[in-house]
């Protein structure tokens, strides 16, 4: 497999936001608009707008409008259809409503007005922080790069962190919490306590929202932790590899987890109904992607998470990447099948791409946290700037106790460049390519990336422009909603 950087590509046939809002972009898109939300025009004009856009149903949406801020404009006003152009912060009010809206399907709202494009780039961000309560895990799956050993958080350890990030939060701020493992479902108990801790000690700082995230493989959920997240908010992902299930994720004994793992998915979707799958292909079992997609789909599943297995144990050659590429198109055809009209099914692979495109924004912004605003802080109180680089020498950026080494993070971003073969390419602002995780996970270096990476960024980017170029209409308002909303 050979990396070939992309030298000239067309540009995708749907606009950017930045085209939405200018009025420069194509033109279905704006037929279609940032949702089919009569529904919502109704909940902002307090009453039922005519077809036709009259003074009266006109003037009761700017009194609406103006309550949250927001400024109309009547000159774009066409008979038969309403097409309300609304400059502001309306995406905002109007995502409460979005499944409601998204299922009308007459009036169109536009967003207009040019964003701050810099300020985009440069949005305010979550302040995460990641806790490493386990290394233990009642799992072996082939893939996995860990070193299980019986080393947990202490209560102390994980105060003594948590005290530490609630410090750095100020007014307004959004606060990310998660539990990371091994499973960290093992450490059941101390993960309750230090949700109850972490939202009390929070709670004194105004208009500041914390929300909490574990990644599970499962085995230990029951019906009283789902509750508990539930009214803690906490968000729950389970790592299911699908029909690979059996052969790549076994048990510490060496035991099929699939049949008990499905069990805990259906409970936890009668709960968590949005609940998101964290599928991990293995490149020995590539061709049971797009059947696993359609399992998860009749489970009632309407997100699943992908990404390719990497590291020492693993190794795509060829073969395995043809193999990928065929599952990938199947999956262009099941998410093409999924999301028209008013259905939903997130495959994150394609929405992180088509999004991140609307946006303009750099993909690997969004994505690489390494070492910036995001702390991974392990079960001995060490620094990491991500959880690849657990335990790894080299890569500790301090500790609890003698606090952020600037440094060291800043020696590691030194080593973070981008390669020079990836300069020239047309892709660059879309590729991932500057993923520090990912390029050491197939490379061992931060910088260096893989033929494998490149070309699968390649079909990714690919595949997702060609599904959003088909569902972007005004036949499948969801799928637009989704995609142009903030």
């Amino acid at each position: 497999m050979k990396k070939q950087p992309v030298q000239n590509i067309n540009r995708p046939s749907y606009p950017t936001l930045y085209q939405v809002n200018s009025r420069t972009g194509n033109v279905p898109i704006k037929k279609i608009a940032i949702v089919s939300a009569l529904t919502a025009s109704m909940a902002l004009a307090g009453g039922c707008l005519e077809g036709n856009g009259s003074t009266k149903s006109m003037k009761r949406l700017e009194r609406a409008a103006a309550k949250y801020g927001e400024k109309i404009e009547t000159e774009e006003v066409l008979m038969g259809e309403t097409e309300t152009y609304i400059e502001g912060g309306l995406e905002t009010y109007l995502a409460g409503a979005a499944d409601t809206a998204a299922t009308t399907g007459h009036s169109q709202v536009l967003l207009k007005g040019k964003p701050d494009m810099e300020n985009d780039s440069k949005e305010k961000l979550v302040k995460r922080l990641t806790l490493v309560v386990t290394h233990q895990c009642n799992f072996d799956c082939r893939y996995c790069l860990q070193k299980h050993e019986d080393v947990s958080m202490t209560r102390q350890t994980a105060i003594k962190a948590i005290d530490a990030f609630i410090s750095g939060i100020c007014e307004g701020d959004k606060a990310q919490i998660s539990f990371y493992g091994g499973e960290p479902l093992l450490q059941k108990e101390l993960i309750k306590e230090l949700v109850r801790y972490s939202s009390e000690k929070i709670f004194s700082i105004p208009d500041t929202r914390l929300s909490f995230e574990i990644t599970t493989n499962g085995l230990l959920l029951d019906e009283d932790f789902i509750a508990f997240s539930k009214k803690n908010k906490i968000l729950l992902a389970l790592s299911h590899d699908g029909l690979a299930q059996d052969p790549v994720r076994t048990d510490r004994g060496g035991h099929m987890t699939k049949e008990l793992v499905d069990q805990k998915l259906q409970m936890l979707l009668k709960t968590f109904p949005e609940t998101i799958i964290m599928m991990t292909v293995h490149p020995e079992y590539v061709d049971r992607m797009g059947e696993s997609l359609k399992f998860f789909h009749e489970k009632g599943v309407k997100s699943v998470s992908m990404v390719p297995a990497h590291g020492e144990r693993v190794v795509w050659d060829d073969a395995a990447f043809e193999k990928l590429e065929r599952e990938m198109e199947k999956a262009e055809a099941l998410y093409e099948q999924w999301n028209a009209g008013n259905d939903v099914f997130r495959f994150i692979p394609f929405d992180n791409k088509i999004k991140n495109y609307i946006r303009s924004r750099d993909a690997d912004s969004l994505m690489c946290h390494f070492g910036c605003h995001k702390l991974m802080v392990d079960a001995d109180g060490k620094y990491y700037p991500c959880s690849h680089f657990i335990g790894r020498d080299g890569f500790g950026i301090g500790s609890l106790d003698e606090g952020v080494d600037e440094e060291k993070i800043e020696s590691l971003q030194s080593k973070r460049v981008e390669a020079e073969d990836c300069k020239g390419c047309a892709l660059r602002f879309r590729c991932r390519h500057t993923c520090a995780c990912s390029n050491h996970g197939h490379t061992g270096s931060l910088s260096e990336v893989s033929a494998f990476q490149c070309e699968y960024e390649k079909l990714v980017i690919r595949l997702a422009d060609r599904a959003a170029a088909l569902l972007l209409n005004e036949s499948n308002p969801a799928f637009v909603f989704r995609m142009y909303r903030n």
